[in-house]
């Protein structure tokens, strides 16, 4: 990090328990916190050649059981920001399609709970559980989550999709908003009131996309700022289009007005 005059670290660790592959254990909430805490007191220990403190971070997933794993007012004494994934809510190890980074929950979807299956979710409960908002980073992705064999019922939304179909792509579906934008027509693109997040269906070929667009990203950057969080974070830059449209759009909405 010194050698190469880098800003600060960040920890990495958002899977809780992944194909009976146990990676949280019982005492991880305490060590997580000790190890937050070391790498805190080492980084202040230390000032960067521009003379600023060197930044501590942690990007984390949207999995309930995983957030109530840690002692999130004592970890935000210790980093900067926390870095929350706020999306792949919705993706092939689900038996019907979604949104996979839905902003708010869907009247009609499926998960009643409200169970983390939609950005708000997720924010809101860093914030009850006593983070400082500003410490709050709202990740937002530049790919989408597809599904084949589906069915057109409501456009492919909440559908039963074919799995043997399925795995012919990889990743489980991820594609890039690069790849997304060359399938976009208005015959084939629809938009959700409630969940603030389009999706893509093709009938012909049976194909469903849950993606951002500019639409989203505007109503998620407003979405950060009328909560007072610290800011937007990118999954990533590679997978925008040539244009760099939402990147732009990120931009122009959280800039301030002397940017």
């Amino acid at each position: 990090m010194q050698r190469y005059e880098f800003d600060g670290l960040e920890i990495n660790w958002k899977v809780w328990a992944e194909q009976g592959r146990k990676t949280w254990i019982e005492g991880d909430e305490d060590n997580y916190a000790q190890l937050l805490e070391e790498l805190r007191g080492q980084l202040n220990a230390h000032v960067a050649s521009n003379g600023q403190p060197y930044l501590l971070t942690i990007h984390t997933g949207a999995i309930l059981e995983r957030t109530n794993s840690l002692d999130l007012p004592q970890i935000s004494k210790y980093v900067d920001w926390i870095t929350l994934a706020a999306y792949d809510l919705n993706g092939s190890w689900i038996p019907f399609t979604g949104f996979q980074s839905a902003l708010y929950q869907a009247s009609d979807s499926p998960f009643k709970d409200n169970d983390f299956h939609n950005a708000d979710s997720v924010v809101q409960a860093h914030l009850t559980a006593g983070v400082p908002s500003q410490k709050v980073v709202l990740s937002v992705p530049f790919f989408g989550r597809g599904w084949k064999g589906v069915g057109d019922t409501n456009d492919g939304l909440w559908q039963i999709w074919a799995e043997e179909e399925q795995g012919t792509w990889d990743d489980g579906g991820r594609i890039n908003y690069f790849d997304i934008k060359f399938r976009l027509t208005p015959t084939y693109t629809h938009w959700d009131d409630e969940a603030l997040v389009p999706w893509f269906y093709n009938p012909d070929t049976g194909i469903m996309i849950s993606y951002e667009d500019s639409e989203s990203l505007r109503h998620k950057a407003e979405y950060v700022k009328k909560n007072n969080l610290g800011g937007i974070a990118i999954w990533e830059l590679s997978r925008d289009d040539n244009e760099s449209t939402l990147l732009n759009t990120l931009y122009k909405e959280l800039c301030d007005s002397d940017c």
